[in-house]
């Protein structure tokens, strides 16, 4: 490695053959700085944009306006590994063999970490707990309303538009090759590897050829469905030739140290990463729409009126399809009758005897209905908004 290389150039390259090389960290929410009070395991917190639904309200009503602020999601993502390469460089190598250093030493180096980082990406994205799942079956060969289904889920959870993505692993793949609806994308003119991992477009998702995957897995998401943070570490005091540059996101940083006893120099990339899905508090209501809460702290959905509710069977009636599933939290607001149930007290909705309006409440998470004395006649019951992973979706390819 010969003298006159500069350490900025070289990390500057080297940052920038990351950046062409990486297909999935280039899809999610990331960000990267130089930041010298971090420290391995430190918490890097991303902001998202905020959640700004509009109101309405009649012209020349006079009725007066509810004013709303904007609050940025903030996303705290732990910074727990570090991903790096160590060459040593021996004497005959430096003097005889390497005559590019790009070539020789910096491309296969930058690989390995970027190959690294897609992996932790992959194990996140597998490792999630998805609100939806979808299953698509190999033999109706429907490839095509699989991807509309995954749409819609997105949509019912006002997930942006802009900025979906769809990787699918090679079951899925083919079977959206074969699809007729599936618009392929022309490549030309770029070595980037994203460009040649995008295979087309279809239902609104850019879709991705996704190697790391399982063959019979696909994830449909959008870009701020999953945050990753990213940092360099400082360049160590001692060593005589390092640096760290930021780009587009990420960050690196390469040192040469000598080794005296070894008699031979080390050539050392670094990159901290941390990534995590990003979940949304809120609840789904009767039409099956996610409605996300706005401000901080709000854990109560909008009020859904009662119509009955019986005693001697312990059913309650809405007056209309509640959304409510097994498991969810909900407090009564109002209650007209039902002695022996209270207002403003968390109760969990039970499985047995659930329809769309019909639902029994437990004290308790999986205990037993409650056995209310008297019939209720009018009242209200509001769902607890609950953290969900609603920004992306796994699709599961069975034969």
């Amino acid at each position: 490695m010969s003298n006159f290389l500069k350490s900025s150039k070289v990390v500057a390259t080297a940052v920038g053959l990351l950046e062409r090389e990486l297909v999935l960290p280039r899809l999610v929410w990331r960000d990267a700085a130089f930041d010298p009070t971090l420290s391995q395991g430190d918490t890097v917190s991303l902001k998202l944009p905020a959640y700004a639904p509009a109101r309405t309200r009649a012209l020349r009503s006079g009725a007066p306006r509810t004013k709303d602020a904007l609050h940025e999601r903030k996303v705290d993502v732990s910074l727990d590994v570090d991903v790096y390469k160590d060459v040593p460089i021996t004497d005959e190598q430096l003097s005889l063999d390497i005559a590019n250093f790009g070539e020789q030493v910096l491309n296969p180096v930058v690989g390995g970490i970027a190959q690294r980082l897609e992996q932790e990406l992959y194990d996140t994205i597998g490792g999630a707990t998805y609100t939806t799942v979808l299953t698509h079956d190999l033999s109706a060969d429907k490839a095509y309303n699989t991807v509309v289904d995954a749409r819609l889920a997105l949509n019912d959870a006002n997930i942006p538009q802009q900025g979906r993505s769809l990787v699918v692993g090679s079951d899925f793949e083919a079977a959206l090759l074969k699809s007729d609806q599936f618009v392929h994308v022309a490549l030309s003119g770029t070595d980037s590897v994203l460009r040649e991992a995008q295979i087309g477009r279809i239902a609104g998702f850019d879709v991705f050829s996704a190697p790391g995957l399982a063959p019979d897995q696909a994830y449909a998401f959008h870009k701020t469905a999953y945050a990753m943070a990213q940092r360099a570490p400082l360049v160590p005091a001692g060593a005589p030739w390092g640096a760290v540059t930021t780009y587009q996101g990420l960050s690196i940083r390469t040192v040469r140290v000598f080794d005296p006893d070894l008699v031979e120099d080390r050539f050392i990339a670094d990159a901290w990463c941390g990534f995590t899905p990003v979940t949304d508090d809120g609840y789904f209501d009767g039409n099956g729409k996610f409605v996300p809460t706005t401000e901080p702290g709000v854990t109560l959905g909008d009020a859904l009126a009662l119509t009955s509710g019986e005693a001697d069977d312990e059913t309650i009636v809405a007056s209309k399809a509640h959304g409510f599933s097994a498991g969810d939290k909900v407090q009564f607001s109002a209650l007209t009758g039902g002695a022996g149930l209270s207002p403003n007290t968390d109760y969990y909705v039970i499985g047995a005897g659930l329809s769309s309006t019909n639902f029994r409440v437990s004290a308790t998470s999986g205990g037993s209905a409650v056995n209310f004395t008297t019939d209720i006649t009018a009242g209200a019951v509001k769902k607890h908004a609950a953290p969900m992973f609603v920004r992306a979706l796994k699709i599961v390819v069975v034969p």
